[in-house]
């Protein structure tokens, strides 16, 4: 899946089922939903990208799909960026673009304490090898005040093992591949342990 808006489908569970009886049992039938939620959703991540300025730190950074409505603030200094990605053949889709990366994960990033106006996490969460440390990493870099934007999307149906991931790590073509599929209530209830203010 290169691109969730165009290369998923979205299913709804089918008005028809609602009156059944066995519902809870049923898992239901699903239709094509009436709306992209991923357009929706993707249209409100390259607006708000757009609006940053100051020092961004882009975690799991990848291809940067995000960043052409924000390059013109980057190469007037409005946005200062700086790329983080485990594979280096991020560091080459950076250097397209002209933008500073750092090949590595972000347990081991050892930028500056409060260097940072914001961070980003853009489906990369579920990639942390130790979120929590992660996250620790992250409210190190921070400034006061500054913000931490976690975007996650929820697994699909291919759920792996973490053997099933390890081993889709080792193979080229499988890329980086999530090693959990956490929704938001673990992200919260490890956000509670750090110095974060969720809003």
């Amino acid at each position: 899946i290169a691109d969730c808006a165009s290369d998923v489908v979205q299913l709804v569970r089918s008005d028809a089922c609602r009156a059944w009886p066995d519902l809870p049992t049923c898992c239901g039938c699903h239709e094509p939903a009436p709306r992209s939620f991923f357009r929706e959703d993707e249209a409100w991540l390259v607006s708000f990208i757009a609006s940053l300025a100051g020092d961004v730190l882009d975690v799991g950074m990848g291809q940067v799909p995000y960043l052409a409505p924000a390059l013109e603030r980057i190469r007037d200094g409005r946005l200062r960026y700086l790329g983080l990605d485990p594979d280096p053949a991020a560091a080459g889709v950076g250097a397209s673009f002209g933008l500073p990366v750092h090949a590595g994960t972000i347990e081991s990033f050892d930028g500056p304490p409060a260097s940072f106006d914001h961070a980003l996490a853009i489906r990369s969460l579920n990639h942390f090898v130790d979120p929590a440390a992660a996250l620790a990493v992250l409210a190190r870099v921070l400034r006061p005040g500054g913000s931490l934007t976690l975007i996650e999307s929820l697994a699909l149906p291919l759920v792996r093992t973490r053997r099933q991931a390890e081993r889709s790590h080792q193979a080229s073509a499988g890329g980086f591949q999530h090693l959990r599929n956490w929704d938001s209530s673990p992200v919260l209830a490890l956000l509670a342990t750090l110095p974060f203010e969720v809003t």
